[in-house]
């Protein structure tokens, strides 16, 4: 469960999760005591078995993307994913996109990490027995080294071993996904790696991210 103002009329609303789906609900304060019935909002994801594999079981809400209404970013137990939920200002309205993390996380809390204004996410995932750190390069402040897929805020081998362990041994995604896009074709796949090796040893191309 978690409590903020939704709607924008400065009266705190309740968002929860139901544990055994995808589904989240939120309660919005009439600002009297009481609260509207539930208004359900769930992230299908075709590749999810069903039931166990959908639990929405951690909330955080925040302004991750600059424009002064809380978003809400939801870890997903049984996956590896977190999913967030964007605000319209009236009201939390659609899932924005899917945020790949560890094994199985079953917490979700949210700072200011890097000093730049706007919220990082962390989740604790259960069952990969460590943490992911999400930096936020969607908001006004952020900004983000292009191939600097480990977040080192340089560009060397270790981006190339980051985004090989992530694409084949199941390591930590990019701390940035566009960074790690580092030939810019909307997708991050062995040919980044290819393309970072070239730049930095073969005299290639900087790194064109999106």
């Amino acid at each position: 469960m978690f409590a903020s103002d939704f709607n924008g009329d400065d009266n705190i609303d309740i968002a929860i999760t139901h544990g055994d789906t995808s589904a989240i609900s939120i309660l919005f304060n009439n600002g009297d005591g009481s609260f509207l019935g539930p208004v359900m909002y769930q992230y299908n994801n075709p590749n999810w078995v069903p039931y166990y594999s959908w639990s929405a079981v951690s909330l955080f809400a925040g302004d991750f993307d600059g424009d002064e209404d809380n978003d809400l970013a939801i870890c997903h137990h049984g996956t590896n994913q977190v999913s967030i939920l964007t605000n319209d200002s009236s009201g939390v309205s659609s899932f924005n996109s899917l945020k790949t993390v560890g094994e199985f996380p079953w917490h979700i809390y949210g700072a200011d990490l890097d000093g730049d204004m706007d919220i990082e996410l962390v989740a604790a995932n259960w069952q990969s027995d460590d943490i992911t750190i999400l930096h936020n390069v969607t908001g006004p402040y952020d900004s983000y080294i292009c191939g600097d897929a480990d977040g080192s805020g340089s560009v060397n081998i270790l981006d190339v071993t980051c985004l090989i362990s992530y694409l084949y041994k199941s390591g930590a995604a990019p701390v940035a996904e566009e960074a790690g896009d580092a030939n810019g074709n909307g997708a991050i796949n062995i040919l980044d790696a290819t393309y970072l090796i070239n730049y930095l040893y073969k005299g290639g191309p900087e790194p064109i991210c999106p």
